[in-house]
């Protein structure tokens, strides 16, 4: 009987060694896949300014935080990609607009606007876009401060023609 005991117990044993590996492996072969689905598309959708502009312009709308019709001027001057978040793949961009509201009514919300002597009010949005599904652009307003954050990570820099 202890012998019984003794050959059942080396059996789970090498069982369990063998699930063991096979899981670890695993575990590593699905991280890799993880990481180069999160690396492919984000390179599968290429933005010109004018798209780009164009979405987050419909995004601000959409979102009330734009009101077209009171819109006298408004434009993209400069959209910048500074970067993407590990985790989920989204993108990061500054958006640059230029916008003027008709006299007397508020028609884009900004926090860090600046208005020259025309009138005219310039803001730069951090904004993290999640292309992931291409039917479906999903836009974030973030705090410059989000750059230094451990799950950012920063690439060269450059402005979408």
């Amino acid at each position: 009987m202890k012998k019984l005991i003794k050959g059942l117990f080396f059996i789970i044993f090498i069982a369990s060694l063998g699930l063991n590996a096979l899981l670890i492996y695993n575990a590593k072969f699905i991280k890799k896949d993880n990481n180069y689905d999160i690396v492919e598309k984000r390179k599968d959708t290429e933005y010109t300014k004018n798209e780009l502009g164009d979405l987050f312009k419909e995004y601000q709308t959409n979102a009330g935080l734009a009101n077209p019709e009171n819109v006298a001027v408004w434009e993209v001057n400069k959209i910048t990609y500074k970067g993407f978040f590990i985790s989920d793949g989204r993108k990061v961009y500054f958006i640059e607009e230029t916008f003027s509201c008709l006299e007397g009514v508020n028609c884009v919300n900004a926090s860090n606007a600046k208005v020259d002597d025309q009138y005219n009010t310039t803001a730069t949005y951090v904004v993290a876009v999640n292309d992931n599904v291409s039917s479906d652009v999903k836009f974030y307003i973030l705090d410059e401060s989000i750059l230094e954050n451990n799950d950012f990570n920063k690439e060269k820099e450059y402005d979408l023609k």
